[in-house]
């Protein structure tokens, strides 16, 4: 292998500037991304309307986008293959999602993740809750 060293600049010159690039290049201003994922969401809140369940959280600032699982028991935080995704396809980029295909009169169990280019967090604390919502009667023929 030659290596061809221009006048002016030493061997050791040229190595330090390929690890100055390879640390700047990782830390993300260079498309590196980043290289933890991001931490759990905080402060996860269910509201229940006619129109489903409201789930809304505080955002983190290095999480590009959240994922909201839902499950009809509870979740454990260790594996969240117990519970749907229903962000499934479409992963929310703001902080609440409206859950439309909740049900009237069933309990569901939420948990939320952040996620960026290094993966996706751990889950939040379980959130619980109660569609008050009884089923509407059916209407005599």
């Amino acid at each position: 292998m030659f290596l061809n060293v221009h006048r002016g600049l030493s061997l050791s010159t040229i190595s330090a500037s390929v690890l100055l690039f390879a640390a700047v290049s990782g830390c993300g201003l260079f498309g590196g991304g980043d290289s933890d994922p991001p931490p759990a969401p905080s402060s996860l809140e269910l509201s229940a309307s006619q129109s489903g369940v409201d789930v809304s959280w505080q955002s983190r600032s290095d999480a590009s986008e959240y994922n909201v699982y839902r499950s009809e028991a509870s979740i454990p935080e260790e594996d969240l293959s117990s519970a749907r995704r229903v962000t499934e396809g479409s992963s929310v980029q703001g902080t609440s999602f409206l859950d439309e295909n909740a049900e009237n009169a069933t309990a569901y169990f939420y948990r939320v993740t952040a996620e960026n280019d290094a993966g996706e967090s751990d889950p939040t604390p379980e959130a619980e809750i109660q569609m008050p919502f009884p089923e509407s009667p059916e209407r005599p023929q």
